[in-house]
């Protein structure tokens, strides 16, 4: 939804702030709604949407490492192969 509003709304910082202060007085006692978070989740939605079949991998790693992925180092992006390079590798492979 972040990501969306930004795109048609032209939604900015301050608007995922007060997001964040929403959801966390929303419901109280629950972690992960933090500004820096809802960053995170709009990144992980940008990174894997649009692939197929990336999506049923990627519930399999954990959050912390997903953000690691994420933020990999520029100096080591090109160590790792890319989203669509994934995708080409597992074209063959049934479900």
């Amino acid at each position: 939804m972040i990501a969306e509003r930004q795109e048609k709304s032209g939604w900015g910082r301050s608007v995922v702030e007060n997001l964040s202060a929403d959801l966390r007085r929303e419901f109280p006692g629950v972690a992960g709604f933090s500004v820096q978070n809802l960053w995170y989740m709009r990144q992980f939605y940008l990174e894997y949407s649009g692939h197929e079949k990336l999506q049923p991998l990627v519930g399999e790693i954990a959050w912390a490492h997903n953000l690691a992925i994420m933020t990999l180092p520029r100096e080591l992006r090109g160590q790792l192969p890319q989203p669509e390079e994934i995708a080409a590798l597992l074209e063959g492979i049934e479900e």
